[in-house]
């Protein structure tokens, strides 16, 4: 028998805060198109308690979680590695971690929000009434990749187009049910020209589900790094594709099958290679060709692209990141991270600290049914593309680590995730198939 508890807590930030996920933003927040929420999940077998906490925010860093975790197990029995925390990477969230060129994290706020965030997760641990597992699934043609082709299944490099949106229903006695549900695809519906606070298409696909059925949605990302929604523009297509996405899940609700049993956690430390800094040389030949582009675009004097600016300006801001990482001795070799794995009855949790190619999350899974594959879960390191997507290059392998950090991870990671993902799920007792 296990039982669950819930708890939500609002963590809309004050107009004015800086967003991010984007470069070139018209000025900070000015208004709220919804109310962002840290969601928590608190699930006990009488031996041992989980939980997972889902928060409308584009990321958090290791020592953000470090820190929720450490106010948690002072106050509750679940132990840190326990406690799974996942972020919904709306890009239209407040800067909470640094991403050059996209927004700076507002202290105050960040400091509130860890203490409410793990405030939601004792007060759920408080809270515990019998319950039963369930799994479903619903359909979404919303995601799409982004990297310039659609490939196809049987494929050296890749897999169908991913339309499956997993759910997990816990059927509470009294209180509402939760509906936890997993689906790949970037929350970037809205673009850089917008100012207002939202949970994204995400938090309005959460938004129908209570709201047509009074139960608690948990979102849980998916592998989305290659993948964008299918349609893009303001507030109104936000609203359009998550009530679309929202109606499938209730729908699905119908048809659900009970996947009781057990619950487990995994914990499975990888060490992952980084690519070398550039040397000098290239360091100063990166820099003079960044410097003649924002000379020639600060030229455009009515036509001048902030995007572009705060790209070029990031980038020099890195460049001098990792001059200084040399001198000090800290450029590293390797980053040590961590893999998750929950397992719930007959269904499985996995969650990576990164922004995972779909194809990644799908390696994990294979052979293995009722699984959930989450990104942007315990911190977020940046882009885990695949092996092939070295060769073909672009922003993700190429640019984007220069806002994230220093260094870009190696191709041999996907590998290493994907083992590490499949020995999580092998701990947590997923009996593969293959």
């Amino acid at each position: 028998m296990i039982q669950a508890g819930t708890s939500v807590k609002k963590i809309t930030p004050p107009i004015g805060i800086d967003l991010t996920g984007y470069a070139g933003r018209p000025s900070s927040a000015r208004c709220v198109k919804d109310d962002l929420y840290a969601k928590a999940l608190v699930i006990s077998d009488g031996n041992q308690m989980l939980s997972i906490l889902s928060l409308d925010l584009l990321g958090l860093n290791a020592l953000q979680v470090e820190h929720i975790r450490k106010i948690v197990t002072q106050q509750c029995d679940i132990p840190a590695n326990s406690i799974m925390i996942a972020c919904s990477h709306t890009h239209a969230a407040p800067a909470t971690i640094m991403l050059r060129a996209c927004g700076n994290p507002n202290t105050e706020y960040t400091e509130w929000l860890t203490k409410t965030a793990a405030q939601a997760i004792v007060e759920a641990s408080q809270q515990l009434e019998t319950a039963e597992l369930f799994w479903t699934t619903a359909k979404s043609d919303l995601g799409q990749y982004r990297r310039g082709y659609v490939r196809k299944m049987p494929s050296e490099q890749g897999l169908p187009e991913e339309t499956t949106v997993k759910v997990i229903v816990i059927n509470r006695r009294s209180m509402p049910s939760v509906v936890i549900w997993n689906y790949p695809c970037h929350g970037t519906v809205m673009g850089c020209d917008n100012v207002c606070i939202s949970a994204e298409w995400m938090g309005v696909a959460s938004n129908t589900i209570e709201q047509s059925t009074d139960n608690i949605a948990i979102f849980l990302q998916g592998c989305c790094g290659d993948i964008n929604p299918r349609e893009r523009g303001g507030y109104d297509v936000v609203e359009r594709v998550g009530r679309s996405v929202g109606k499938s899940i209730v729908h699905s609700l119908s048809s659900t099958e009970n996947c009781g049993g057990d619950i487990a956690s995994a914990m499975v430390s990888v060490k992952l290679p980084l690519l070398p800094a550039p040397s000098e040389e290239e360091l100063y030949n990166i820099a003079q060709e960044s410097r003649k582009k924002l000379d020639l675009e600060l030229l455009k004097v009515n036509s001048c692209d902030k995007a572009v600016v705060d790209c070029i300006k990031g980038e020099l801001e890195w460049i001098d990141a990792v001059r200084k990482a040399k001198q000090a001795g800290e450029i590293a070799e390797s980053i040590d991270i961590e893999v998750q794995a929950f397992r719930l009855g007959e269904s499985f949790i996995v969650g990576l600290p990164g922004e995972p190619f779909v194809e990644i999350g799908w390696q994990i899974s294979q052979g293995c049914n009722k699984v959930i594959t989450a990104g942007y879960v315990n911190g977020n390191i940046g882009y885990m593309p695949t092996a092939y997507a070295y060769e073909e290059g672009g922003y993700e392998t190429n640019w984007a680590y220069r806002l994230y950090g220093l260094q870009m991870i190696g191709p041999e990671s996907e590998r290493l995730l994907v083992e590490a993902g499949r020995k999580a799920l092998k701990e947590c007792g997923c009996a593969f198939d293959n």
